[in-house]
Formats: structure tokens, C-alpha cells, sequence
């Protein structure tokens, strides 16, 4: 192989080399472009609530109470397979508008629709409208016979030691406003007060765009069903939740999709 062939077949190769990698520039560059020069993308952030078993012996209590009586077993065994599902299940919640209900493994997922990492929670068996205009809802208030439990909830940044956390505080009777209107970023959970616990005080977090709220607990309340035909007099003033279930390497992510008018 003389010296010119040598010379073409290196000149050959640079030059598929240089092709490839304009090609992988302008990939990438195609990639970049929608992010770097639209302002208008979206992102989907999302408030995250997590739900879990409040921790209780009492229906072992229970149990061992009905099986020292005899006949009482059998009715026990049949009131459990019947009557209870998951405790954390099926709880009703609203925010900004929106309506859902927690997942079977206590889930509940709203679309942030606020800034600032500081909400409203209040805990109540329901809540009513103000209606505007036809069907316009103009705010929602308090009803004053119900019982309500009222906690405020922000999220701070330790700036000194780069700790992000949570701060929950009760509010008292006396600090709810005179006219009982809720604001727009209160998420609301319909059940009794004693049927939930949320902790006070101080939790650590993360630096998240998804505002993934401390633990709240729920206890078991046989009277679920009846809470349930309280939120659907209200369910057609709301927007739904909608999901998109999107298939992970290892799990299946549920994400906020749209919402619809139901």
C-alpha cells in the first residue's frame, strides 16, 4: 500500500468520524433546543400526601375479649371480612378545586397549584359551598355544627446546615377566621377529627419540586361509608384527579395526568 492510499483511507476515516459526530451533536441539540428556547414547557408538579395505619392494639383487645365468649367468634370473623377494608383507602381529600381519594396504599396526589410550600390543612366531615353563579362555586366555608381540626404546614430551609423541613402547628378555635371561608391553598380532608392524626412539630424533607408532605395517620372508622355519601352531595362542584400509569424498569408510577370535570 502506496503513500497516497494510506493518505485517502486516513483522510476517509476523519472525515466519518467528523460526520458522526455532527450527528450526535445535532441529536443532541434537537433534544436541547425545546427546553433551552421555550419558556412555556411544563412541569407537572405534584402535592404528595402519605397516608398510613395509625398504630393500635385495640381490635386485639378485642379479639381476645369476644373469643373468651362463646358464639361471639364467628360473628367477629364475619363483621371483619365484610366491614373493613384498607384503613388507609378511600379517604376523600380536596385542594385548589380538585377532588380525589386515596389510593388503596394511602396515596393521595394533587397538582400544585401555589407557589409557596405552606398550606392550610383542615380535617373535617364537610365542607360547604358558596355558590356565585349557576354553578359557580365562589368559596368554600366551614360548617359550624361539625367538628374541625385546623393545622398550618410550611416547609423552611435551614440555610446554615442545607436542611430542608416541615413545620406542622394546630391552629385554635379562636385563630380560624370569623367567616369560616377556607383558602385557596387548603387541602382538606373529610373524615372526623379523631379518626386522624397528624403529627406536630418538625419533620426533615428533601429539596423536591413534588411537595411530599409529612405522614399522617388513620385510624379505623367503621363509619366510612357514611362519610363517603357526605362528599358525594358536594363531588359535582369539584374537578377529579386524573392518573397516567407510565411502566418503570421495576415498578409502575402513577402520575398526575389532567384533570376532568366529573
Amino acid at each position: 500500500m502506496n503513500l497516497v492510499t494510506i493518505t485517502v483511507e486516513i483522510v476517509k476515516h476523519l472525515t466519518m468520524v467528523l460526520c458522526m459526530n455532527i450527528r450526535h451533536i445535532i441529536i443532541i441539540l434537537c433534544i436541547l433546543t425545546p427546553f433551552v428556547y421555550n419558556r412555556n414547557v411544563e412541569c407537572s408538579h405534584t402535592i404528595i400526601i402519605n397516608l398510613f395505619p395509625y398504630p393500635d392494639n385495640s381490635d386485639a383487645l378485642r379479639l381476645t375479649q369476644k373469643i373468651q365468649q362463646p358464639g361471639k367468634i364467628a360473628k367477629y370473623t364475619l363483621h371483619n371480612t365484610f366491614a373493613r377494608g384498607p384503613v388507609v383507602g378511600g379517604i376523600f381529600a380536596t385542594y385548589a378545586g380538585y377532588l380525589t381519594t386515596s389510593s388503596p396504599d394511602g396515596i393521595i396526589t394533587f397538582p400544585l397549584k401555589h407557589v409557596e410550600p405552606e398550606f392550610e390543612l383542615v380535617v373535617t366531615p364537610s365542607i360547604a359551598p358558596v355558590i356565585m353563579l349557576g354553578r359557580t362555586v365562589s368559596h368554600w366555608e366551614l360548617i359550624p355544627s361539625l367538628p374541625v381540626q385546623w393545622y398550618h404546614a410550611k416547609r423552611y430551609h435551614d440555610e446554615e446546615n442545607d436542611i430542608y423541613y416541615w413545620d406542622i402547628n394546630e391552629k385554635n378555635r379562636e385563630d380560624f377566621p370569623e367567616n369560616n371561608i377556607l383558602p385557596l391553598d387548603t387541602i382538606v380532608l373529610f373524615s372526623k377529627p379523631d379518626k386522624i392524626y397528624v403529627a406536630e412539630g418538625v419533620t426533615p424533607t428533601t429539596r423536591n419540586p413534588q411537595l411530599v408532605l409529612p405522614p399522617i395517620y388513620i385510624k379505623r372508622n367503621k363509619f366510612k361509608i357514611q362519610q363517603a355519601l357526605l362528599v358525594l352531595d358536594i363531588r359535582n362542584l369539584f374537578s377529579g384527579v386524573d392518573y397516567e400509569y407510565k411502566r418503570e424498569p421495576k415498578a409502575l408510577v402513577r402520575q398526575v395526568e389532567e384533570m376532568s370535570r366529573h
